[in-house]
């Protein structure tokens, strides 16, 4: 197998030499021969006559005896097609070797040929890496997880590549930088259309949609998985057994006062909003949500209980403690242009339920940062999307949808943390749900999902990149763990006063070292794929390919979307 570990200043300056070395010899043997087919006087063993003509031809020395030269373009001509033969020769024996006799430098690590199953795409498909020069390609039904920390380059080398490979599909893409949505809106477009929820301004994307957050929570699943997901993504103070019950409590609250909003009617008749949502989590001793889950005939009457339980109990430390929880939580919602997006008004609507069914795009964004303000109501959009997708799934023939739903969910763990992200990577590609989550590190995972749904995501990911620079040495360990080892031999020879004796020994050697891992420069990744062997692998940024002229395009229609572009002009 061919090398592609990272190689050592001193391993690269070696390499280079022998390389050098063996140019020389076939050089030195091709133009032997060359003289043998061109000259007379020269056998072809007379290595001492060619390299006597060699050295005298650049001095214009006479030839030896019986030597004559033929015309120069003969020799060039020769020496061309032996050069060319010999070449041809060595590539054919070290591919050959490599392929029937596992000849080679075999560092454990895959190559071209492991991947042979995933080199051949299907009409219209794209690469996610290149291995030793040549594309590999993924499935449809791969899940994927990218780990990276910032700046070096899973954005540009990753996330947008990913979107250009989606194709005629319906895709949904979080990020806290409007690049992604610029460099890929443009051709996402041809396929449907362009959604931006972008609550916080990120972009300048002049028609940014709204989502009645309360629509749909008349069913008690969806009101339950939506205040989940609203919980799931608050800022983390701490994971102690009060915090747990208190966000427990804020997630009953929250779940009942969804579903009372969306079966009750106000004195003019309309829907209650999120407006009063937060009204009433401000006030618990206002009646009307009380009064709903109570009396109307299509709430469910039980939740009342559950609503007293926490709002009204008897222990007063308990119900402040409570509502204290549940203010932090919905902290988001305290921002005019967040509760906004959220709530029925002028401007474009979103429906999740009809997502899936489409070949659309929603881009979601929110600001940076640990803990971003738009988190909750994009956690609960995107879970939204999951849930409609899944019960549709089940709904079909084949209990998949086609064409599949693609998720890419760029800094997943702090501005998208779906509750069901573990569940998703894991049975997601039997609903025809196709996930990849990018972050930065496993532990952010863990602090976010916990130990085991950490696990779980990235246990089940069929492809898996690390890109370097992490310095999360108990993770890197276990992927160096995760590479093997592999035998080879060592040599050594003792001198005495009369012999001298040879001796071999036999030792492990990691496939992949904690420090190479580390170490991988910019545009490499080692890539687990399936059950295939570690691959060190290229990971090409959108600006290097020959398809860069796509994404340039995209980036000037949005930036004269968003306005940008025509302030350049008129200022031009």
């Amino acid at each position: 197998m061919t090398s592609t570990t990272p190689l050592t200043p001193q391993e690269e300056e070696d390499r280079e030499v022998f390389w050098w070395w063996c140019v020389g010899i076939g050089a030195a043997v091709a133009a032997h021969f060359a003289l043998v087919l061109s000259a007379t006087g020269i056998g072809p063993a007379a290595l001492g006559r060619s390299l006597g003509v060699l050295i005298r031809l650049p001095f214009g020395r006479p030839m030896q005896d019986g030597v004559v030269l033929g015309p120069l373009w003969l020799f060039l001509l020769w020496f061309a097609v032996i050069g060319a033969g010999i070449g041809a020769a060595c590539w054919g024996a070290r591919w050959l070797g490599r392929r029937l006799f596992g000849l080679g430098d075999d560092n454990g690590l895959a190559t071209i040929a492991d991947f042979r199953g995933r080199t051949k795409p299907e009409p219209g498909e794209l690469p996610f890496a290149k291995l030793q020069g040549k594309p590999i390609y993924d499935t449809p039904e791969d899940t994927g997880v990218v780990l990276a920390p910032t700046g070096m380059g899973k954005t540009t080398r990753v996330v947008v590549k990913l979107m250009k490979r989606i194709g005629a599909k319906p895709a949904v893409q979080t990020s806290t930088k409007p690049e992604v949505l610029r460099l890929t809106a443009g051709f996402r477009r041809n396929f449907g259309t362009i959604w931006v929820f972008d609550p916080e301004r990120v972009s300048g994307w002049p028609t940014p949609c709204r989502w009645n957050i309360v629509a749909g929570c008349e069913t008690d699943k969806v009101a339950m998985e939506r205040a989940k997901a609203v919980v799931a993504a608050r800022p983390l103070d701490g994971d102690s057994k009060n915090s747990g019950f208190f966000a427990t409590a804020a997630q009953v609250i929250i779940r009942c006062l969804l579903h009372a909003a969306a079966v009750g009617r106000d004195q003019n008749g309309n829907q209650y909003t999120m407006r009063d949502v937060l009204a009433w989590t401000q006030d618990f001793s206002d009646d009307t949500p009380y009064t709903i889950l109570r009396s109307h005939p299509d709430a469910i009457h039980s939740w009342h209980r559950d609503l007293m339980k926490y709002c009204r109990g008897e222990a007063t430390e308990t119900v402040s403690s409570t509502e204290q929880t549940l203010s932090g939580i919905l902290e988001a919602f305290a921002i005019e242009a967040i509760l906004d997006s959220v709530c029925p008004g002028e401007g474009v609507s979103f429906d999740p339920d009809a997502f899936h069914g489409s070949t659309d795009t929603i881009y979601l964004l929110s600001q940076s940062g640990s803990a971003p303000l738009a988190a909750p109501v994009i956690t609960a959009l995107v879970e939204s999307i999951q849930h409609s997708a899944k019960v549709a799934a089940t709904r079909t023939e084949a209990g998949k949808l086609v064409p599949e739903l693609v998720n890419v969910l760029d800094e997943v763990a702090n501005i998208c943390p779906l509750p069901g992200l573990p569940s998703l990577m894991s049975e997601g590609r039997g609903f025809g749900i196709k996930t990849w989550g990018v972050g930065q590190n496993r532990a952010q995972f863990e602090q976010r999902f916990g130990r085991d749904g950490a696990a779980t995501i990235l246990n089940n990911a069929a492809v898996f990149l690390a890109l370097g620079g992490s310095k999360d040495t108990a993770h890197l360990r276990e992927l160096a763990e995760l590479a093997g080892e592999r035998e080879e031999q060592r040599f050594s020879t003792s001198y005495g006063d009369q012999h001298s004796s040879t001796s071999t020994s036999t030792h492990k050697e990691s496939n992949l070292t904690i420090s190479q891992l580390h170490h991988l420069p910019v545009g490499q990744a080692v890539l687990f794929y399936r059950e295939l062997p570690p691959a060190i692998v290229e990971l090409e940024a959108w600006f290097e390919g020959k398809d860069s002229s796509d994404y340039e395009a995209s980036q000037e229609w949005v930036l004269s979307e968003e306005g940008f572009r025509n302030k350049v002009d008129a200022s031009a």
